[in-house]
């Protein structure tokens, strides 16, 4: 009997030990749970974002598109404001030049003398008497031979003050003049009085811009 007992208590004991020793488990892999939507959610914006891209690019080949026709269409647009300035510029500048030349030959061919004032003045100096004689006969030949109207224009140096001064000290040296050819002989009728200011210079020497001249329109 007691052999039995200790023949089972070691059948006991070393029944664990035969066991096979199992391997250890690894760690286990987390796998991306994904919330239910969130999927349909992902392949949405994937899809949006190639809507996207697909919506750029034809925006990009509309602009690419509009800009070659404009480039290839040479009336798409007319002149810039700067060219027609520009022109417009030039064109003043032909007339004037082509009245001041008409004038000079007026001066000349019916031999008007220039009369020139002294800085900020406009009554006739003694020395310009003689250049005025001349003035009025040919005035007096003039309008009694073609009935012209002859233009007494003021002139004023930029040394005078503002321009709205230079023009008015301009009026009154050409009514100066024209109040002595009025008082030689000559009818008021016939007589323009202009002034011009300072805008029409005839030289760098501010003395000789200080005149009154004379010509037929």
């Amino acid at each position: 009997m007691k052999r039995v007992l200790v023949l089972l208590i070691a059948l006991l004991v070393l029944a664990p030990a035969c066991r096979k020793k199992q391997p250890a488990k690894s760690p286990c892999k987390e796998e991306p749970v994904l919330i239910q939507g969130e999927e349909h959610k992902k392949q949405g914006a994937d899809a949006t974002g190639e809507k996207d891209k697909k919506s750029l690019f034809l925006e990009e080949d509309d602009v690419d598109q509009f800009v070659f026709q404009e480039d290839g269409d040479e009336n798409t647009f007319a002149p810039s404001a700067v060219k027609q300035e520009s022109k417009i510029r030039l064109v003043e500048q032909e007339e004037g030049d082509k009245q001041w030349e008409n004038k000079r030959a007026d001066q000349a061919r019916h031999g008007f003398k220039t009369i020139y004032f002294d800085y900020d003045h406009y009554d006739i100096k003694k020395a310009q008497e003689p250049a005025l004689e001349q003035d009025v006969a040919a005035v007096k030949k003039i309008v009694s031979k073609d009935g012209k109207i002859v233009v007494v224009e003021g002139h004023a140096c930029r040394y005078g003050g503002s321009a709205a001064y230079n023009m008015i000290l301009s009026e009154k040296r050409a009514q100066r003049v024209a109040k002595y050819l009025v008082a030689h002989g000559v009818s008021a009728s016939k007589l323009k009085v202009v002034g011009r200011g300072f805008e029409e210079p005839v030289s760098t020497d501010h003395s000789v811009n200080r005149r009154v001249e004379l010509y037929t329109i």
